[in-house]
């Protein structure tokens, strides 16, 4: 088994855009300014992009303690009953 992972890049992902608003939404909104509002959609994508690193940073940790718990002590027993079975030899 062989696990691939290729660097996750989110530069490119652009913030959620609804086709239509409804008026509830437009009406919420407002009281605040066009510039205040992009803001708080640029920090929630930010935000977003951030959670998205860390949890592909968790999900390595987890894989590579995994294959180290396992891979590694396999590979040492079997080294070691190669190397004792030719001395029996």
């Amino acid at each position: 088994m062989i696990l691939l992972v290729l660097k996750f890049d989110a530069s490119g992902i652009q913030p959620y855009e609804p086709a239509h608003t409804s008026y509830a939404a437009t009406s919420r909104h407002s009281a605040l300014s066009d510039s205040l509002f992009y803001r708080l959609r640029i920090e929630a994508a930010i935000i977003a992009q951030e959670e998205k690193k860390e949890f592909r940073e968790f999900f390595l940790k987890i894989c590579q303690t995994v294959l180290l718990n396992l891979l590694l002590p396999t590979l040492t027993a079997t080294l070691g009953y190669q190397l004792r079975g030719s001395k029996d030899d």
